[in-house]
């Protein structure tokens, strides 16, 4: 299970069964947080797996894979 978390609130945003999946869900979150508090708004997230964090090289393999590059 893929956990959308967020770092600065120390909460959990969305679960998720696959990598794409939580990389859509943060890509959206981030859209809708800019959307509703302004341009440079973010909150900083993380994707954990069974309470591990996701390798940044899996997330970057995943976005790419996906189109987001």
């Amino acid at each position: 299970m893929y956990t959308l978390h967020d770092d600065f609130n120390h909460c959990d945003i969305s679960k998720h069964r696959k990598l794409d999946n939580a990389v859509k869900a943060m890509y959206k979150h981030s859209r809708d947080v800019e959307k509703n508090n302004g341009k440079n708004s973010y909150i900083p997230k993380s994707i954990l797996h069974n309470g591990e964090q996701v390798p940044y090289c899996e997330i970057c393999a995943c976005e790419h894979f996906l189109g987001f590059y």
